[in-house]
């Protein structure tokens, strides 16, 4: 953690420092405390330090900076800037420490509407990944936290540090790219040359090095056989070696930042000093996550890679090809009931025929004016859905709804009601089209089996035709409201 603490040195032209690293590796103890002792005891300046929520700040300051402040000989420096008569403050609170030449403000990173009343020269944020992305009122927190440090221009020393999450989400992976992103290195033994240590690394002729291990005839761990293989030489080396590595080891940037005042850093479990957790449990919870006979638990491994290797977990998803869906296309007419084509693809014959209403529009004592939109669709005996039809009854378009002057002055069509009884009612041509018969490729008459009205809206209207019709499938739907929201940028 040296380099990263020697960052805050005003010699130094480092104003931004992200750290994407495993959990518990003593980055926030190694970092950032002893960088908050620093700014107090040799250059005092306003500090801003956040974590996720505000009894973690408290527990942070707590067990973590105090002890620290008392066992180095600098809690004397905490003390009230401004003491007024009878006045009985101290100066050191759980969400405060005063010394001369500035403060430090501890606050919770869900809380952006409480730092505008700060301007600070440093900026901790511990467990940035938990940080909303953006605030309804104040807008990007990122920005937000970046802007109390404004008035002190190129001296402003601003710190991100967390264990990531998602990648399509992650707050501390957007500032890690932002950086030279820093990878540890180790002199190999073997060869002498220096290498990123990284779980696997893939070679040109296709295997792996990194991590290595061997299994017995039963599958299980063999625990001395964990060793790490030299990605330039192959050659081995021990976890033994471990400490010895570290002291000669250094961080390597791999990419050019986006400026050159933006440095950062990413750290994973195999290299964090001995006494954490052992290459062999490493490899034990991998195993757990990726058996070697058996399914991937998708949980386990996000687990893996976000808390051991520090690394975002990218969500797998299923993207269509265009010439995958055009394969899906059916040459059958439309209206026409397609059990040929049903067969002939395999999926049996048509078994149900739906149709959905979904009702739109707007009325009230100004303006009655509205459209319902229908589709058909058949659906076959293993599940599969054919589209036969679709329309919609009325007129009516969305804009309409504020250009009310608009709407009074045009004669030109007939506007449709879901009132009952009325001649433009749409509930007479709906009528018409679930009781019509369908014709079909083979040349039988289907019928519609069910009809689903959304009743969402027009509510009282929709049930009055769902009651009147003597079809007893011609049912009402309605969605459930969600009992609890949740945030867009949220994963779940």
């Amino acid at each position: 953690t040296r380099e990263v603490v020697d960052c805050l040195s005003t010699t130094s032209p480092v104003e931004m420092v992200a750290v994407m690293k495993c959990a518990q590796s003593g980055f926030t103890q190694g970092v950032i405390i002893p960088g908050i002792a620093y700014i107090i005891s040799e250059i005092p300046a306003p500090i801003l330090y956040t974590a996720a929520d505000s009894d973690l700040v408290k527990l942070s300051i707590r067990t973590r900076l105090d002890p620290v402040l008392n066992n180095s000989g600098l809690s004397h420096l905490i003390r009230p800037n401004v003491v007024k008569k009878k006045n009985q403050r101290t100066g050191d609170t759980d969400f405060s420490k005063e010394f001369a030449g500035g403060s430090l403000t501890a606050l919770g990173v869900n809380n952006p509407n409480k730092w505008r009343q700060y301007s600070v020269k440093n900026i901790f944020a511990d467990d940035w990944e938990s940080a909303p992305r953006s605030d309804k009122k104040e807008g990007n927190v990122r920005s937000l936290m970046e802007n109390r440090a404004t008035s002190f221009g190129s001296l402003k020393k601003i710190f991100y540090v967390s264990t990531p999450a998602v990648k399509q989400t992650s707050n501390i992976e957007e500032v890690y790219n932002m950086g030279d992103q820093r990878k540890w290195n180790w002199k190999c033994p073997n060869c002498k040359t220096y290498i990123p240590i990284e779980w696997q690394i893939k070679k040109e002729d296709g295997s792996y090095s990194g991590m290595k291990w061997e299994l017995n005839d039963k599958s299980e761990l063999i625990p001395e056989s964990v060793h790490y293989e030299c990605q330039n030489c192959g050659g081995k080396i021990q976890e033994k070696d471990k400490q010895t590595l570290n002291l000669k080891g250094k961080w390597i940037a791999t990419e050019i930042p986006k400026r050159p005042q933006f440095r950062s850093y990413q750290l994973n479990a195999i290299v964090i000093p001995p006494g954490f957790t052992s290459w062999i449990d490493l490899v034990y919870k991998w195993l757990e996550a990726c058996p070697p006979n058996g399914f991937i638990d998708n949980d386990k491994l996000k687990a893996f890679i976000n808390t051991q290797l520090g690394q975002t977990w990218e969500d797998k998803g299923t993207i269509i090809k265009v010439s995958e869906l055009m394969n899906n296309t059916r040459s059958y007419e439309v209206g026409v009931v397609p059990d040929n084509t049903s067969i002939d693809d395999g999926n049996g014959k048509i078994v149900l025929i739906t149709l959905a209403a979904d009702l739109g529009g707007i009325m009230n004592d100004e303006i009655e004016d509205v459209r319902l939109d229908w589709e058909i669709v058949a659906h076959s005996s293993n599940g599969q859905t054919y589209h036969i039809n679709h329309g919609s009854i009325g007129t009516f378009k969305r804009g309409r709804k504020k250009a009310k002057a608009e709407i009074k002055d045009d004669t030109d069509r007939d506007k449709y009601t879901y009132a009952h009884g009325q001649k433009f009612s749409v509930w007479n041509d709906l009528r018409k089209i679930i009781e019509n018969g369908l014709r079909s490729q083979s040349g039988d008459l289907y019928s519609i089996d069910m009809t689903v009205i959304d009743t969402g809206h027009f509510t009282r209207l929709a049930y009055e035709f769902i009651q009147n019709e003597s079809n007893p499938f011609v049912v009402g739907i309605k969605g459930y409201a969600e009992d609890e929201y949740r945030k867009v940028s949220k994963d779940t």
